[in-house]
């Protein structure tokens, strides 16, 4: 009963002390209302909203800030090696990315199999052996591939590209 009474003179006094709002700013009343915001995925927008570009979430800004960020092309793995000029690398690329899969599962496997007839029985080291073979095929595939990589004829990159406008204007 005390903590009521207590909470009512300090509600008094705080209502007491509060600033009134000045007449030059507008106060807020119930009677002001703001248009409904559209949610979910069924919200309809008004023909105002529809005419309104909407922030992407890349970092745009709305056309009052009209501070946009370039949308270049998009690339992907397989529309870059789709690609006449890119058939060299794309080959390759698949036959390795196949074999790192293939050939470690196959020689875990095939130790596997093959330590019990050399005499080693114990299942952890006939898993261990078979699991550290598997991984040392795995890195010399992938040294391979970087050896091939290296190996493969250097070009001029920049002078294929300018040529390649040069082409593309006169088309034009």
């Amino acid at each position: 009963m005390a903590r009521k009474q207590a909470n009512k003179k300090t509600s008094a006094a705080a209502s007491t002390t509060e600033e009134k709002p000045v007449a030059s700013e507008p106060v807020p009343t119930e009677s002001t209302e703001l248009p409904p915001l559209p949610s979910g995925k069924g919200a309809k927008t008004t023909e105002k909203e529809k005419g309104r570009k909407q922030p992407e979430k890349t970092g745009q800004k709305t056309e009052e800030g009209a501070d946009e960020q370039p949308q270049g092309p998009k690339y992907t793995l397989f529309g870059l090696l789709s690609h006449e000029e890119n058939r060299a690398v794309a080959i390759p690329f698949a036959l390795t990315a196949i074999a790192m899969f293939v050939i470690p599962v196959g020689v875990f496997f095939a130790v596997q199999s093959a330590l019990p007839g050399l005499g080693i029985t114990d299942n952890n080291k006939v898993l261990s052996y078979s699991g550290i073979s598997a991984v040392i095929s795995a890195n010399i595939i992938m040294a391979l591939y970087a050896f091939y990589a290296y190996q493969e004829e250097k070009h001029d990159w920049a002078a294929v590209q300018e040529k390649r406008r040069q082409n593309d204007k006169k088309k034009d």
